[in-house]
Formats: C-alpha cells, structure tokens, sequence
C-alpha cells in the first residue's frame, strides 16, 4: 500500500483533473483509428503513444524551468561574469529544478492516459522517486546559493565571527534535506522506517553516551558564534588560561 505522503499527492493531482480520465479515453476512442487500439504488451498503441509524448512534454518543462530560472537568478542576484563562484552556483541550481519540474508534470499527466494496473505500479513509484531525487539535489544546490548569499553579507561586517556561521549553515541546511529527502524517498518506496528507528534507538543511546564531549563542544561553539563574547583576534582569559583568539 503507499504511503501517506504518495497517496496523498496522487489523489490531490486527480482531483484537480475529475473528467479529464474519461474525456481523453473518450477523445480517444472517437478519433483514433482502430489501429491505435490494437494491443501490444499489455496495453494499446494509443497509451504508449500518450506515454511518449507524456515524456517528451515532461522534458521540455524540464528545459523551460531551467531557462527561466537562470534567467531569473542572473537578475535577482546581478551576476556579471566577473563573479565566477555564483555563475557556477546558478548554473547549477537551475538543473535540479527542472529536473523535479518535469517530473511533476510527468506525474501531472500519467493518470490522464488510465494506464493499465501492472504498469501503473512500475511507472508511478518510479516517478515519485525520480522527483525525491531531483528535489534533494534540489536542494543541496539551493543551499549553496543560500549560503552565497549568506557570505557577502557576513563579509560586509567586521564581526569575523559571522564568517564562521556561513558553513555551518550550509551543513544544517544540506542536513535537514537530507532527513526530509530520506523520509519522503522511503515512503516512496513503501519502506517503514518506525521499526528501523527503533532498532537504532539502543544503538543511538550508546553513541550519544561516547559521544558526550563533542557534542558538548559542538553546541558550545555554537553558543559561542551566536552570542559572540569576544572576535578573533581578541585577547582573553578564560579559567586562568590566556591567549589570542584565532
């Protein structure tokens, strides 16, 4: 059975298209020759028509997302070729987006041509992972974006603090793509993760036990840049020990 996330997504897309099922098969059964109707694996000539052309619609989106979005990022962030970093950073975005955007309209279209039940269990989990995927490269390239933009700001402070916080953020923020990235990709492929989670609850208890002191001094750097007592460069003490930070 699918999950909740899927199950939910499919039926939100039919029921934005409530006639459309029967007037495609009905269009079709009136205009098309009785050749279109003739079976081949399973299915007739005229579904696996619709498939193809279904694909073919699917990557031209893909190819106009990109272009738009491109086009649109050069504005918002008055890239000049002089700015080779984002150049390549919005090169790169552009292509997951149109990735996820083409599989969504795959997506969008596949229930219109009522495939057969045998295929539709192949074609439907496939194109849910396909967008997972594409979402997740998604947004790791969007987090790289993010903290592009995060890092001119912090060079324009004199806290050299805030320059600390850059690749923190991009490693918070590529890890919650991955947690929800996963989450959705197991649903997508019928797999339960409550019994896996489970079973690493013991596991993940010993290693926070051994892993105590660095965690203790992961979140204590993190208090650190956000409170920002002191800048590099600052002479301290701290419990009788004194020096330059660095």
């Amino acid at each position: 059975m699918r999950g909740m996330l899927s199950h939910y997504l499919t039926q939100l897309i039919l029921s934005t298209v409530p006639n459309s099922l029967s007037s495609v098969e009905g269009w079709a059964n009136t205009n098309l020759s009785s050749w279109f109707h003739l079976d081949f694996i399973g299915m007739e000539y005229w579904r696996w028509a619709a498939i193809v052309i279904t694909i073919a619609i699917g990557f031209a989106v893909n190819v106009i997302v990109r272009f738009v979005l491109r086009s649109v990022l050069r504005t918002l962030t008055h890239a000049d070729q002089e700015d080779h970093e984002l150049i390549q950073i919005i090169k790169r975005v552009p292509k997951p987006a149109g990735s996820a955007a083409g599989g969504a309209t795959w997506l969008l279209m596949l229930p219109l041509i009522s495939l057969s039940s045998g295929v539709q269990q192949i074609i439907e989990p496939a194109v849910h992972i396909y967008i997972t995927l594409a979402c997740i490269w998604f947004g790791f390239r969007g987090t790289d974006l993010i903290a592009w933009v995060a890092e001119q700001k912090a060079n324009k402070t004199n806290n050299k603090l805030d320059d600390l916080l850059v690749p923190l953020l991009r490693k918070t923020l590529k890890a919650i793509v991955v947690v929800f990235g996963i989450v959705y990709l197991a649903d997508s492929m019928q797999i339960q993760l409550t019994p896996i989670i489970a079973g690493l609850g013991i596991g993940g208890l010993g290693f926070a036990f051994a892993a105590k002191d660095t965690i203790e001094n992961f979140f204590g750097s993190i208090t650190v840049i956000l409170d920002k007592p002191f800048e590099i460069g600052d002479w301290v003490v701290i419990d009788g020990v004194e020096g330059t930070v660095i």
